[in-house]
């Protein structure tokens, strides 16, 4: 892992450490969750696995940070995560401002399932989709999560069938 992505793994934790000591563990369990199938749905596609990381790790830091959170929470977090992973890629200051952007975007882009986004956009939705799937924490969204999650873990298997990388 590279330097710059230990530094936001770090910031990650320790800010929901800071902030919401109480979820903490279960809200860093996530990011970690969803930046490792992230890196693995990137190599699988192709695309950045690094930033694909990134935005695993702080895609929901927002969100956790207020836990236990409101339905207006909830609607606002993709938003509002974009600006809380710029500040931190921009503390970081390693990350080059189109990194920053990428990150950003997919951030904003990653509760908004029904639509089809750039690349990497859909790989932290993929990412994310799976892992409440397999944590069985999409309890009462399964209609949104499981067809989305499925097609995930089909795509993991096939790679894991064929030996692909």
């Amino acid at each position: 892992m590279s330097g710059r992505l230990e530094k936001i793994k770090r910031m990650a934790l320790e800010d929901l450490l800071n902030v919401n000591p109480d979820y903490a563990a279960t809200g860093y369990a996530h990011l970690s969750y969803v930046a490792c199938l992230g890196a693995l749905l990137a190599r699988k596609r192709g695309c950045d696995m690094e930033l694909c990381q990134a935005a695993g790790f702080l895609h929901d830091v927002w969100l956790h940070e207020r836990a236990p959170y409101s339905q207006a929470d909830c609607d606002a977090h993709a938003a509002e995560g974009a600006k809380l992973a710029r500040r931190m890629m921009e503390q970081e200051g390693e990350f080059a401002p189109e990194e920053i952007e990428t990150v950003a975007r997919m951030i904003e882009n990653h509760d908004f399932t029904r639509q089809t986004d750039d690349p990497m956009s859909e790989i932290l939705k993929d990412a994310d989709m799976l892992s409440h799937y397999l944590n069985a924490s999409a309890l009462g969204r399964e209609e949104e999560f499981n067809p989305r999650a499925a097609l995930a873990l089909e795509e993991m298997h096939a790679l894991n069938k064929k030996g692909e990388k």
